[in-house]
């Protein structure tokens, strides 16, 4: 008799990762729920990490291994293309699962099947365990879609996609370093999305995390996301336009310490805000209320309180535009909390 195959196959890549890699395989292992394989790529690596996932002796983990280190992105698919579940649920091998994480989500996607994706929220811990702050995400199918727009609204280790849906787009490697937001802003054309409320990942923040290391050719493939959006909601816009909204969005401030740059971001956000009012498939408060809190953070961080005070927003938008300060506030206290934490 033919064995039935597992409902989800659990996708995790790792190169040098053997620090943290058997707490990541223990997360997994212990899961409330049964029915899954657990693919691991070892992608080339020159550390323990192969010695480490020979020591775990379970049946539903099935090992592969790069003779040279081949990248995430090639790694992905090539695990995706293994697998037999009905669900792909990804994990990094540097993160901590909570036990009931795979049990809340297929329980989620099969009462919702018109639901293609779900992650859900996380908490920020340091190289050591301690945890940093808690990151609570846009949970509704309107509130990803639109945050979508201006940024990732998903933590990739918590994820879990229909297989069927993740074949058919898989991860592109003209997106390195930011190949998650690029892969979710195309299934999101395709499917209805959402996040849990459960803090069911710990996330790592360290020195070793890849957006880190690789900062220009992140911001490369996220403008090259942006224009996309654009494009898809009909929004005209020079080259000067999209520089400005990508730098904007990546929260890059040091790009805004001219204060010309600034001047011109006013006129843009202006010209954004009017066009995505007249839209019927996003949330506009939230819109609204992620428009405001960037400006006020760039501002902020480049210390252009004249301009943090005494704008357009803060007199159309008054009283959003000051909860949005009161948040940025308290969310510098977060922030201080991460760079003790180095």
């Amino acid at each position: 008799m033919l064995k039935k195959p597992p409902l989800v196959s659990v996708v995790m890549s790792v190169y040098n990762g053997g620090l943290y890699l058997q707490e990541a395989i223990d997360s997994i292992l212990s899961q409330r729920y049964y029915n899954f394989e657990f693919i691991i790529i070892d992608d080339g690596s020159s550390d323990h990490t192969e010695s480490i996932i020979l020591t775990n002796y379970d049946n539903r983990i099935r090992y592969f291994r790069n003779e040279v280190n081949k990248g995430l992105i090639y790694s992905l698919n090539f695990a995706i293309e293994q697998a037999r579940g009905e669900f792909i649920a990804r994990m990094d091998a540097d993160d901590i699962a909570t036990s009931d994480r795979i049990e809340q989500q297929i329980d989620f996607l099969i009462s919702n099947p018109d639901h293609g994706i779900c992650g859900t929220n996380y908490i920020q811990i340091d190289r050591n365990g301690k945890l940093i702050s808690k990151v609570s995400l846009p949970l509704t199918n309107i509130d990803a879609q639109t945050f979508l727009f201006f940024g990732n609204c998903f933590c990739h280790s918590s994820m879990i996609i229909r297989a069927s849906l993740i074949r058919l787009f898989q991860y592109r490697a003209e997106f390195l370093v930011c190949e998650d937001y690029d892969l979710w802003s195309r299934l999101a054309k395709k499917t209805k999305v959402a996040n849990l409320p459960h803090f069911s990942i710990l996330y790592r923040v360290h020195e070793k995390n890849i957006s880190i290391q690789k900062k220009q050719t992140m911001h490369n493939g996220i403008e090259k996301i942006n224009a996309r959006f654009l494009n898809e909601c009909g929004m005209k816009y020079t080259q000067e336009e999209l520089t400005l909204h990508a730098n904007f969005l990546q929260y890059n401030y040091l790009f805004y310490k001219e204060q010309t740059y600034i001047i011109a971001l006013q006129v843009w956000l202006l010209k954004l805000i009017g066009h995505l009012e007249k839209s019927n498939d996003i949330n506009k408060d939230l819109a609204l209320k992620t428009i405001l809190y960037k400006w006020i953070s760039i501002c902020f961080n480049v210390r252009n309180f004249k301009k943090l005070l005494i704008n357009p927003f803060s007199q159309k938008f008054r009283i959003v535009y000051i909860k949005c300060m009161i948040k940025k506030m308290s969310q510098g206290i977060m922030y201080k909390r991460i760079l003790d934490a180095y």
